[in-house]
């Protein structure tokens, strides 16, 4: 900008270049600034030189100062107010704020997300709940008792768990139409930006797996559990009904099929049967049940 003008309602006299004040802010800085001249008479001032004061990217001020300056009509009526006028100046294309979501890792594998972090490019005024969005599986989720905390250029979205508890695909956006998010000089977000989907997914319950032996006399079969937090693993589980017969503590007596796995407790006794062997993997080692006769 070259030149602004200024007019008054009515004549005046006693204007000069020190009744007038000119800034510039830019990054969160004002910086006052001289050099310019004041010219004209009458109702109106011409304000010039600002070419060279006002060519770097920021937001200008120019206010006329009132109280003191010794502006007055010819009749002797005082300036009775300040007089302001702002500007903004982009040196080339203006670089809006820019923001990116970024998940904030949970306690634990699989543990629902509890919080997003928010980076603006710049320092960011204006930022509030009301330009975030959360969906599951494209349907959209209520914010309600979510926080949001921060300042400047970092933020913290906090209090998800709860609404993201449900197995599914999240996407938490940042919808930058109308949020009123600007940096210190003026200039507002223009770009969405959202959390990925896969960032904050759910994984889906697992079923456990299951193993299962058989007593090859009886014709009988049975099932025993095996998941991740299952003890490790025994040869032979509690004592229960095997065929005909029941498994008990092995007593001296002269045959009988003994089996061994390396398993806690004391060793068990089969009825007399053909021979069977025992297979069981987990984790992906795997023991076998050796048979021997007594």
């Amino acid at each position: 900008m070259a030149t602004v003008t200024l007019g008054f309602s009515a004549p005046v006299v006693g204007v000069d270049a020190a009744d007038f004040t000119l800034t510039r802010t830019a990054g969160g800085t004002t910086t006052t600034l001289t050099g310019f001249t004041v010219t004209g008479s009458g109702a109106q001032r011409t304000i010039g030189n600002l070419t060279a004061l006002t060519a770097t990217l920021g937001t200008y001020t120019l206010r006329l100062r009132a109280a003191g300056s010794g502006i007055a009509t010819p009749g002797g009526t005082a300036l009775g107010a300040d007089a302001v006028t702002s500007w903004v100046v982009q040196s080339g294309p203006a670089t809006p704020p820019e923001a990116t979501l970024t998940q904030v890792a949970p306690p634990s594998t699989g543990a629902a997300i509890d919080a997003v972090a928010v980076t603006f490019s710049t320092p960011v005024t204006g930022v509030t709940l009301n330009a975030f969005r959360l969906f599951r599986n494209g349907a959209a989720v209520s914010l309600s008792g979510v926080v949001l905390t921060g300042s400047g250029n970092s933020y913290q979205i906090r209090g998800l768990a709860p609404i993201t508890a449900l197995a599914g695909a999240y996407e938490l956006r940042l919808v930058a139409a109308g949020a009123g998010i600007k940096d210190a000089d003026g200039i507002a977000v223009a770009s969405n930006a959202a959390c990925a989907a896969s960032l904050i997914a759910r994984p889906a319950p697992t079923t456990p797996a299951s193993f299962a032996y058989r007593d090859k006399q009886a014709g009988q079969s049975a099932q025993a559990s095996k998941g991740a937090s299952a003890a490790r693993p025994e040869a032979f589980p509690e004592p229960s009904a095997i065929g005909a017969g029941r498994a008990q503590a092995i007593s001296p007596q002269p045959q009988g099929l003994r089996s061994s796995c390396g398993s806690r407790g004391p060793a068990m006794r089969l009825p007399t049967a053909p021979r069977m062997r025992l297979q069981h993997s987990r984790n992906k080692a795997s023991f076998r049940c050796v048979e021997r006769v007594l």
